[in-house]
């Protein structure tokens, strides 16, 4: 008799205890309901870890939305940015084991749309961190972004988390990282052109420096109108020596932007690039094509120091270039033509030069052509007074 007492006992214990934990549960939903959020997250917890409701999706669903409010009530505080962490990434991980308990399908669209939420929150904070220029807690942020998959992704914010990522960790030196997440933004068609100039930077560094072109290109052609990527793409063209090509996109360039006078400028200086890998007379037509950009620039700022300096030095080395045609054998009449020839591109020059010299008097390529000229041209006081402008800037 005694031992049917005792198991009587027992059984009602076990029986009072289960009730226990439907009622934290049912205690946990009635506090949040009233704003409790820490006496509803005790009780809440309680209920998580007993075998009598931690396989029930309602107790994971509540626990959800607690451990929201509770982030949303720390974020407010800086000094709780810690803590709002913690309880952003509790509720997700509530929301998370919800939906794997609910067969039913009672709870998951709510529980995507919460962790939805919370996940594009960290998307927010990772970009917060970026624009403060700090990289290492942007790119924590952003990879705890990316591990955080749902039904309700947006493909377009985790191409801003790539793009982002990538960018902080171009900034960081962590190039592998970096070309990773970048390119996997491009995948995912991340709609800024500068995607492709940090993606072709970090090709670059890495000694892969095709790759690097052939973004740019790809780059160019989804937004030919960007000046950054066709500035980018120009450097890395002339480093590897791809005059040809340089033409090519400047010149669509000069078509998609013909108001912008740097892109004549890098057109007519591709023209003498690739003048230098011509023979004389192919070399004359290609340089005729770059005194046309060079005027074309100056049609649309004739006070551009750049463009008139270098126009005005071309022509001077174009008559330079035609006096060295003398030879041994050439006779007096010969003579006197080359000497035509040459003045009239000296004198062709001049006024270029004059005004490079009226808009930047101390560049010293500009003092040389116009101590040159003169003395050719038998002005020699003007020869000597910019011979001795030149001497100075040389000091």
């Amino acid at each position: 008799m005694k031992k049917l007492s005792y198991i009587l006992t027992l059984l009602i214990l076990t029986v009072a205890y289960s009730q226990a934990q439907v009622i934290n549960l049912t205690l946990a939903e009635k506090l949040h309901s009233e704003g409790k959020l820490e006496l509803a997250k005790s009780a809440i917890n309680e209920a998580a870890l007993n075998s009598q409701t931690l396989n029930n999706p309602r107790t994971w669903y509540v626990r959800l939305f607690i451990y929201k409010d509770l982030f949303k009530e720390a974020k407010g505080f800086k000094e709780r940015i810690a803590e709002a962490e913690n309880n952003r990434k509790i509720a997700i991980e509530s929301g998370r084991k919800c939906i794997d308990l609910d067969t039913k399908k009672e709870y998951n669209k709510e529980c995507y749309q919460i962790i939805n939420f919370l996940r594009s929150s960290i998307l927010s904070d990772g970009y917060t961190s970026f624009k403060a220029k700090d990289d290492k807690n942007a790119i924590r942020l952003l990879e705890e972004f990316m591990l955080i998959t749902n039904s309700f992704t947006n493909t377009q914010e985790d191409a801003q988390a790539n793009f982002i990522a990538g960018v902080a960790c171009y900034r960081s030196n962590e190039l592998l990282k970096a070309s990773n997440f970048l390119s996997k933004a491009v995948m995912l068609n991340y709609p800024d052109g500068a995607l492709y100039v940090y993606l072709a930077k970090v090709l670059w560094l890495q000694n892969k420096q095709m790759e690097a072109v052939l973004t740019l290109e790809k780059g160019f052609e989804r937004y030919p109108k960007m000046k950054e990527i066709v500035s980018n793409l120009y450097e890395f063209n002339k480093e590897l020596k791809r005059y040809e090509n340089n033409r090519q996109v400047l010149t669509k360039a000069t078509v998609n932007n013909p108001a912008d006078i740097d892109y004549w400028i890098l057109l007519a200086i591709t023209y003498e690039d690739l003048a230098e890998l011509k023979s004389d007379l192919d070399k004359n037509n290609v340089l005729d094509s770059a005194k046309i950009a060079y005027k074309k620039a100056l049609e649309l700022n004739p006070n551009d120091d750049v463009a008139s300096s270098n126009l005005g030095i071309l022509l001077y080395n174009q008559g330079v270039n035609i006096i060295n045609t003398v030879s041994i054998d050439t006779d007096i009449v010969g003579i006197g033509e080359i000497q035509g020839k040459a003045l009239v591109m000296f004198k062709e020059s001049l006024p270029y030069m004059l005004k490079a010299f009226e808009l930047n008097p101390k560049r010293k390529e500009t003092l040389k052509g116009l101590e040159n000229i003169y003395h050719i041209i038998g002005e020699f006081d003007k020869s000597n007074q910019f011979k001795l402008l030149y001497q100075k800037e040389s000091e």
